[in-house]
């Protein structure tokens, strides 16, 4: 992907509703405009920065003039680094989350739950997690998987398996922090195959996001070609995908 993107000036996201479009921050790191509806989340970072630009009325009319706007506007590459930086750097993320995290903490503090010591002792350290209010939900051996998979992650960021591990015990209580995971770990691994293969897994997974899953397998594929497991989960999405378009069809009627 990021091969044919240097081959653009502009990277325009047509999407009505997404939180954060992989290929804007890939985009980004290029250097290169972009242009998106002011619904989806990539709009909150790129707005004001010059050569972007932002369109609220979701119509053609609207997009092509914003299209018009970022062309006819030189690209501030300064300024997409310093959002990357500050927005999608594992520690600007880690920052983020725990602001995120603070209240429920809190919440959790005010109910002395008690939790695991080992953990306890790091909860305002890097992506400590969130569970929900019933503190009955947190149960000793997923505190322990949990501090296990932080630790790593902490440790070395580039183990694709210790990110989806500790997403994998969060989703439970914390599905959008787990989701967050994710694509964090696509941002901090953007050249691993194994990183692609298993955000695909765990997205088609747990929230049945298959097209975007499809997406993200077919990347890691054509990254590693070798590869007998991404191989076997494209195959997999593939056919899921299918199958979704054909109950689609019956319920909307083929066209002749």
């Amino acid at each position: 992907a990021q091969s044919m993107l240097r081959e653009f000036d502009l990277v325009f996201i047509p999407s009505r509703d997404d939180p954060q479009p992989l290929i804007a921050l890939e985009a980004a790191a290029l250097g290169k405009k972009i242009v998106a509806y002011r619904g989806i989340g990539t709009a909150e970072w790129i707005a004001g920065i010059p050569g972007c630009a932002v369109f609220d009325d979701y119509s053609v009319e609207s997009a092509v003039a914003a299209i018009e706007r970022a062309l006819t506007t030189p690209t501030d590459r300064s300024a997409l680094d310093r959002v990357l930086r500050e927005r999608f750097d594992v520690d600007a993320f880690a920052g983020t989350v725990n602001r995120a995290l603070q209240p429920m903490i809190d919440a959790v503090n005010a109910k002395a739950m008690t939790r695991p010591a080992s953990l306890w002792g790091r909860r305002n350290d890097y992506l400590l997690t969130a569970i929900e209010s019933d503190a009955a939900a947190a149960t000793a051996p997923v505190w322990s998987d949990i501090a296990a998979a932080h630790q790593k992650v902490r440790d070395d960021g580039g183990d694709v398996g210790a990110w989806f591990r500790l997403a994998r015990n969060l989703v439970e209580h914390s599905p959008d922090l787990a989701r967050q995971l994710a694509f964090a770990c696509l941002s901090r691994n953007p050249q691993k195959p194994s990183a692609k293969r298993e955000a695909a897994r765990f997205l088609a997974t747990y929230f049945g996001e298959n097209e975007l899953a499809l997406d993200l397998a077919r990347a890691a594929v054509d990254a590693n070609p070798e590869s007998a497991s991404a191989q076997e989960l494209l195959s997999q999405l593939e056919r899921a995908v299918a199958q979704e378009e054909g109950s689609v069809a019956e319920v909307t009627g083929s066209p002749e």
